[in-house]
C-alpha cells in the first residue's frame, strides 16, 4: 500500500550561511596601460575586485597598498586582495614597454665641392605615428628628407606623437668626396641554416655591424664580398654600415629573429 498521496507539495530547504561567508567568490581582474615610451614610468595597472565581503585590503609586490598601481614602469609583479571576511585572492600582471622607434634606413648623399646640395633621408618604423624629424634637435617637421645640406656633422632626431625620442649616430657630410649611391651597389643575402649574412658588392665596400648602442661587433675592410657570422649575436636589431672609404656611407637596419 502506497503512503504517497497525489497532489501539490511545497518543500522548504534551509541553508545555513556561516558568518562572514560570501555567496560570490572573490574575483580579481587586471587592466594594464603600457608606458608612453621605452623607459618611461607612466603606465598603469588598474585592479577590479568583485565578490567577497567589501572592505578590501590590497598588497602589491612592490609595497603599494592602494587599489590601483599608477606610475608603472615595465616589469612584472603580483597583487593580493583580502576581503573583510579574511578571504584572499591574488593575480599577477606584466607591464610591457611600447614598440621602439626603429631607424630602418639612413640614406646619405654627400655634397659636391663648393655646394650645399647634400641630403639625408631617414626611414623609420615603430613608436606611435605621426613622426617629426629634426637635424638640430630644435626645429622639427613632418618631413623625413633633409636637403641642401653643406659639409658638417649632423644628428637626426625622430620624435613620435607621444614625445618618444631617438637619435641617429653622427653623420658626417664632406665635399671632399663625390656622392655615391651605395644602396644600389651591393646586395644582401642571408642563409638561415648557417646564420651567415652575405654582402655582394659591385665596388669595394667596407662593412661595420654595430648594435643600437653604437658598439662595434664586426668590421671588414674594402672588398667585393663579405660573409658575416651571426651565430653569436642575440635576437634584435643591428645597424649595418656600408662605406666606400671615401666618406660616402649607407646605413641599413638588420633584424635577427
Amino acid at each position: 500500500m502506497s503512503l504517497y498521496l497525489k497532489g501539490l507539495y511545497i518543500i522548504f530547504i534551509f541553508i545555513n550561511l556561516l558568518p562572514g561567508s560570501s555567496a560570490a567568490p572573490l574575483k580579481l581582474e587586471i587592466n594594464v596601460t603600457i608606458p608612453s615610451c621605452i623607459g618611461s614610468c607612466d603606465g598603469r595597472v588598474d585592479l577590479t575586485v568583485t565578490g567577497g565581503k567589501p572592505g578590501y585590503k590590497y598588497s602589491w609586490s612592490n609595497g603599494l597598498s592602494t587599489e590601483d598601481f599608477a606610475s608603472a614602469c615595465a616589469g612584472s609583479g603580483k597583487v593580493t586582495v583580502q576581503d573583510a571576511a579574511g578571504n584572499t585572492a591574488s593575480i599577477e600582471y606584466t607591464v610591457r614597454d611600447p614598440l621602439p622607434i626603429s631607424l630602418d634606413e639612413l640614406i646619405v648623399e654627400q655634397p659636391a665641392p663648393g655646394l650645399s646640395n647634400g641630403s639625408i633621408v631617414v626611414n623609420v618604423s615603430g613608436g606611435t605615428l605621426p613622426y617629426r624629424f629634426s637635424k638640430d634637435g630644435l626645429k622639427f617637421s613632418t618631413s623625413n628628407v633633409f636637403s641642401y645640406l653643406g659639409p658638417g656633422l649632423y644628428v637626426i632626431s625622430i620624435q613620435d606623437t607621444k614625445g618618444c625620442l631617438v637619435q641617429s649616430s653622427t653623420i658626417e657630410l664632406s665635399s671632399e668626396a663625390k656622392s655615391t649611391e651605395l644602396n644600389s651597389r651591393y646586395r644582401l643575402s642571408r642563409e638561415e641554416e648557417t646564420h651567415v649574412l652575405h654582402v655582394y658588392c659591385r665596388i669595394p665596400l667596407s662593412i661595420d655591424l654595430v648594435d643600437l648602442q653604437g658598439r662595434m661587433l664586426v668590421h671588414e675592410g674594402l672588398t667585393l664580398s663579405h660573409e658575416i657570422q651571426l651565430n653569436d649575436l642575440d635576437f634584435g636589431f643591428y645597424i649595418l654600415k656600408i662605406s666606400d672609404g671615401l666618406k660616402s656611407a649607407y646605413e641599413k637596419i638588420v633584424k635577427l629573429e
